[in-house]
């Protein structure tokens, strides 16, 4: 389960490998913290003490999508986008 005291312990540990140039723990440490946040609902406190919860979607694609493209780079390949633009007749 996805705990603050683990986002911040994550978010610490990145933090300190970033000062230390250690970019491969570094981007590790914030993965794991980003998949923990991309899990937890945004609440919302309403009128009669209702409670609302909302998932963030797009926070697991996103995810997902760093994921993957971490898993390509580890075997070697490399993700681009490529965009197309007919020339213009002048």
């Amino acid at each position: 389960m996805a705990t603050a005291a683990t986002v911040n312990t994550l978010g610490d540990a990145a933090s300190t490998a970033i000062a230390a140039g250690d970019w491969a723990t570094a981007l590790t440490k914030a993965l794991a913290a980003q998949a923990q946040l991309s899990v937890l609902p945004d609440s919302e406190y309403q009128a009669g003490g209702q409670t609302v919860l909302r998932y963030d979607r797009r926070a697991v694609e996103s995810l997902v999508a760093n994921i993957r493209r971490q898993q390509s780079a580890a075997l070697g390949m490399q993700q681009t986008k490529i965009s197309y633009a007919r020339p213009t007749d002048s």
